[in-house]
């Protein structure tokens, strides 16, 4: 994420560093995929030990009218890619728990 800084008349650019806990406050809507394909879509992120970084993702499975919800700890996030409004797992999916 660039941003604009003006010193002595003159504009330069500057990068921000990534920041996961900004993204992953951010990443519903986005797809999510295990290292054995894709898994679903983040429908919501779900806070309870901190107000700035979720503890856990509601992941839909099975498609847009699927009614399986997965909720799947942050810390299985291996990868965040915000351009391709991608989250990539890094464990195995059968260690997540279903939600109704």
């Amino acid at each position: 994420m660039a941003v604009a800084t003006e010193a002595k008349g003159l504009r330069t650019a500057r990068r921000r560093p990534f920041d996961a806990d900004y993204w992953l406050c951010r990443c519903e809507g986005f797809q999510v995929d295990s290292r054995h394909g894709p898994l679903g879509t983040v429908e919501e992120v779900r806070f309870h030990s901190r107000v700035d970084r979720p503890d856990w993702l509601a992941v839909r499975t099975g498609g847009l009218f699927s009614r399986r919800l997965r909720v799947i700890s942050v810390d299985y996030v291996a990868a965040i890619l915000p351009r391709e409004g991608l989250i990539v797992l890094g464990r195995p999916s059968y260690a997540l728990s279903e939600a109704s």
